[in-house]
């Protein structure tokens, strides 16, 4: 059987291909601290929003899951899910408030930041981008379109060690 997705690059071997294009201003600003690059979310970000993209990662590992008792619980209140990730997700959401949010502190801030073991699930600068490929190659290509515009395309390729 063949799968077609679209939008997707996908090769059938243990190699890793990944490719971001994005305009020259934006990896001026990434270069110089004024955006972030998630890639969880495949975009730039400003640090307005990288802020609320932590605090919302770090109010989601204070929401407790227990898969054995199907139960989600944050602040001693406990609610039930059918077991499934969507819905215990679905769930969890009703905690993501503007109040939860800013309730959480900058040490449980910097704490997640440093217990975080993959550096790209969070919005990161350039160089911390770049340097978080321990055993892939990376490129940082500047094209321009037969329109003229001018583009930047950038990822990584390899094989994990």
């Amino acid at each position: 059987m063949r799968q077609v997705r679209r939008g997707t690059f996908e090769t059938n071997s243990s190699s890793t291909h990944s490719i971001t294009i994005c305009s020259e201003e934006q990896i001026t600003k990434w270069k110089n601290g004024e955006l972030f690059y998630f890639e969880d979310g495949d975009k730039f970000v400003d640090a307005i929003e990288k802020e609320k993209i932590i605090r919302e990662k770090v109010l989601w590992d204070k929401i407790k899951t227990d898969w054995k008792e199907k139960t989600i619980t944050f602040k001693e209140e406990v609610i039930s899910f059918d077991g499934t990730y969507k819905d215990r997700d679905s769930k969890k959401e009703k905690y993501m408030t503007e109040e939860n949010l800013a309730e959480i502190t900058q040490e449980e801030i910097d704490e997640f930041i440093e217990e975080c073991d993959y550096v790209r699930e969070l919005p990161c600068g350039y160089e911390e981008y770049f340097d978080s490929f321990e055993y892939l190659s990376t490129y940082v290509e500047h094209y321009t379109t037969p329109k003229g515009e001018e583009i930047i395309a950038f990822g990584c390729y390899g094989y994990e060690g």
